[in-house]
Parts: C-alpha cells; sequence; structure tokens
C-alpha cells in the first residue's frame, strides 16, 4: 500500500510543479465562473438589474458578440505581444547565462499566473 502512495505523492508533486498546473486550474476556474454567470442570468437576476441600472443590460445580441470578440482579440494580441518578450528574454538567457537558469524563470509562479489569467479569460468569453 506504502508503494502506490509513494507513487501517487510523486506523481502529484510532479503534476503541481508542471507549468501548466496553475494555469489549467485558473482556466477550470474562470470556466465555473462563466457557468455561474449564465446561471444567475437564467436565475432572473437579469430583470432585477434591468430594473434597477437598465444601462448595463446589452438588448442587442450583437453587439454582446462585438464587444466579446474584441476582448478577446485584444488578449490574443497581449498575449502574443507577451509571450514574444518572454521567448527573446528566455534565449538571451540561455546564450548569456547557465542552463540552470532557465528551468528558474520558466517555473515562476507570476509567470504561470499571467498564462492562467490570459487563457482564462479567453476561455470566460468563450464561454
Amino acid at each position: 500500500m506504502s508503494k502506490f502512495l509513494y507513487i501517487f505523492v510523486r506523481y502529484f508533486k510532479n503534476i503541481k510543479n508542471s507549468i501548466a498546473f496553475y494555469p489549467s486550474m485558473i482556466a477550470m476556474l474562470m470556466i465555473a465562473f462563466a457557468i455561474l454567470a449564465i446561471y444567475l442570468e437564467d436565475a432572473l437576476i437579469t430583470k432585477k438589474i434591468l430594473n434597477k441600472l437598465p444601462i448595463l443590460i446589452i438588448h442587442d445580441p450583437d453587439t454582446g458578440r462585438a464587444i466579446l470578440n474584441t476582448m478577446i482579440g485584444g488578449i490574443i494580441s497581449l498575449m502574443v505581444f507577451s509571450f514574444s518578450m518572454v521567448m527573446l528574454l528566455l534565449n538571451q538567457a540561455s546564450s548569456n547565462f547557465s542552463p540552470r537558469v532557465l528551468p528558474s524563470l520558466i517555473a515562476n509562479k507570476r509567470h504561470q499566473f499571467v498564462l492562467g489569467v490570459f487563457i482564462g479569460t479567453i476561455v470566460y468569453c468563450e464561454c
């Protein structure tokens, strides 16, 4: 039994230390938030908001789609710019410093959080 527990703990540590762990968790959280927003809209909260603040409600579906498409396009453009800068940084770091610097740059939790926010925003807008 302890062998299986050891394998499970080692597998979990490998997953947690992966570069895709935090971005995937944030993306799943944003999917849950999108489902919650859709549920709240169907639960007649929209009518209550419409009575109090009618300026917040978009009545035309094409306008809503245009706003979401603009947000997605902007986030994708920002993500391309950000990650091209990251690739430039990694290329320069690999040529000027020792190879041990690269894993610490890639495994930085802030970088993973930013990647997760980018991916989560795109996923939220698509839902």
